[in-house]
């Protein structure tokens, strides 16, 4: 039985006369991808060093039709022994500093193969509190947000995982950075023209009422289309502007 990529080499090479550069050369045919075709190439010469040794035409079909499936999922054993190493050390985490770890996981992505939604889910169904960005609270990336000694209800984890402003749409790695810096000089802010004056001058309209439409401004007091009804009153559409400086530019050739 075939485990690894490894033993495709001593099998192939050891068992039925396939030369050493042989087998490594249907081992890199195993790896790639749409490779039945050049995988099928080395049948004649695995089929005549089988029959030399006298194996049996079927037997020696039956062994080639293993090595193909083999390469639907095979993998070395160097590779199997680091995962397992990984997935271990993943457990642990996960059990004893969960909080931590899946803000590690959100920090790091794309890193697999669960989306931000999938691994936030799993976060809640672990007893794990998921914050939501917060203009005043939340940093570029996600972070740990302590809980009130007392606060954690039974079955849930001492900590909360605080969404950074770099995981909201529009928000750019520098744009999050750039407000950040503000922050620690004009922050906290409490109210939509408050936060418009300062936030940094590449924060764009769009950036501004994706974070109040995922809850990134509730702090402020008001319902979200309130929210968005006060950055119109603030920022008005660019159309606006357009038609504005017409009507300027035409009064003034009057």
């Amino acid at each position: 039985m075939i485990l690894y990529q490894d033993q495709v080499l001593a099998g192939l090479s050891g068992a039925r006369r396939f030369t050493t550069g042989q087998a490594e050369a249907l081992r890199r045919a195993m790896s790639r991808r749409r490779s039945h075709d050049l995988m099928a190439g080395f049948w004649e010469e695995f089929r005549a060093g089988a029959l030399a040794r006298g194996v049996p035409e079927a037997t020696a079909e039956k062994v080639f039709g293993q090595v193909i499936a083999f390469s639907e999922f095979g993998f070395p054993k160097s590779h199997a022994a680091a995962f397992g190493l990984l997935a271990y050390q993943s457990a642990w985490l996960r059990h004893y500093h969960p909080v931590e770890y899946y803000v590690a996981l959100f920090n790091n992505q794309p890193m697999g193969f669960y989306s931000i939604d999938a691994l936030g889910r799993d976060a809640m169904r672990n007893g794990i509190a998921m914050r939501l960005p917060d203009i005043n609270v939340s940093d570029v990336w996600c972070t740990v947000e302590e809980t009130v000694q007392g606060s954690v209800p039974r079955g849930h984890a001492a900590g909360s995982v605080r969404i950074g402003l770099g995981f909201v749409r529009h928000w750019s790695e520098e744009t999050a950075t750039a407000n950040r810096s503000r922050a620690r000089t004009a922050w906290p802010v409490h109210s939509v023209g408050d936060f418009i004056r300062r936030a940094p001058p590449k924060l764009k309209r769009t950036a501004i009422e994706a974070l109040m439409w995922v809850g990134g401004c509730d702090g402020f007091g008001l319902t979200r289309r309130e929210l968005l009804w006060q950055v119109g009153l603030w920022l008005p559409p660019k159309s606006t502007n357009r038609a504005m400086a017409a009507a300027g530019a035409s009064s003034s050739s009057r």
